[in-house]
């Protein structure tokens, strides 16, 4: 089997990974872009022109189309398999057009997002991102006081002013900063924390929001508890079991969380992130992703 990732922007590299999961328990796969990802990663889907992005195509059996971009529908022959992955704003503003668009040539649908789930796209499928657990590795730290950190890739989307107004109100080490990064830069910035707030942000632009974003599987895979919206916990816990995050979908729930963490001493802590880690692992390595995701192909 051949399958191909296509891209217009691969953003948070989530068909670079699915891709990579895919390779690592011996399919054939690829993804590409047409544009570069702004924040740098070292590894990405490979850049390639519009023809040879539909040269790839021809070569392909399985066309998985990234981040709900709608103009590849008709660089696909119709002898092809396709799906589509919908992903962030473009589709949660959208949805209602795009599923019109799609759902008359997908075989099924992918969303990373569990509140996409309710929206009406065909034959739609959960699958979380997948993590680099080989390369993105727990990390220990050894201050007396559990330290808290949020590094928005965008602070209105994270809602951060939020985060910094109710943490400001409690007693907790706390660091926070809306310089963007690039992803390697900022793994090893988290990667200083004991705990990582995710976000804060239930709606965006009116639409539902709410749900954890990638920074959070890759802070729980250096075995950081995570604070972090989930309003659709139902969607993980049927495709994947319980969370490994702290859920705070309300100022009080917030609250709790950080000064039950806040209160942690560092044997129980260690417990905690040997969880965490250790869930990451068994559940979205590219090894567990790969299998996951497989299974939807055949």
């Amino acid at each position: 089997m051949k399958v191909l990732f296509i891209n217009h922007v691969d953003y948070a590299n989530l068909c670079y990974n699915l891709s990579k999961s895919l390779r690592s328990i011996g399919v054939q796969s690829e993804s590409l872009t047409l544009k570069p990802h702004q924040f740098g990663y070292t590894e990405q889907s490979t850049r390639v022109s519009q023809a040879q992005m539909m040269e790839a195509i021809k070569n392909a059996e399985c066309v998985i189309i990234g981040h709900s971009f709608a103009k590849f529908v008709d660089w696909i022959p119709k002898s092809k398999r396709v799906f589509v992955i919908h992903t962030g704003t473009r589709y949660r503003q959208d949805s209602e057009n795009l599923n019109a668009i799609f759902d008359k040539v997908v075989e099924r649908t992918f969303t990373d997002s569990p509140e996409f789930m309710e929206l009406g796209a065909k034959l739609v499928t959960y699958v979380a991102t997948a993590i680099d657990t080989e390369k993105i590795q727990q990390k220990k730290n050894t201050g007396w006081r559990i330290k808290f950190a949020h590094y928005p890739s965008n602070p209105e989307v994270k809602g951060t002013s939020k985060i910094v107004r109710m943490m400001s109100q409690l007693d907790a080490d706390f660091e926070t900063s809306n310089k963007r990064l690039h992803h390697e830069e900022n793994l090893r910035r988290m990667s200083k924390c004991d705990v990582y707030i995710e976000m804060f942000a239930t709606e965006q632009n009116g639409k539902i929001y709410g749900n954890a974003g990638v920074t959070a599987w890759e802070a729980a895979a250096m075995g950081k508890p995570v604070i972090t919206n989930f309003l659709h916990d139902y969607v993980y816990r049927k495709a994947y079991g319980e969370l490994p995050f702290f859920i705070a979908n309300s100022e009080i729930e917030f609250n709790l969380k950080v000064e039950n963490l806040n209160a942690l001493d560092r044997v129980d802590y260690k417990l905690l992130s040997d969880f965490v880690r250790n869930t990451i692992v068994e559940r979205h390595s590219f090894e567990a992703t790969g299998r996951y995701l497989l299974q939807y192909l055949q």
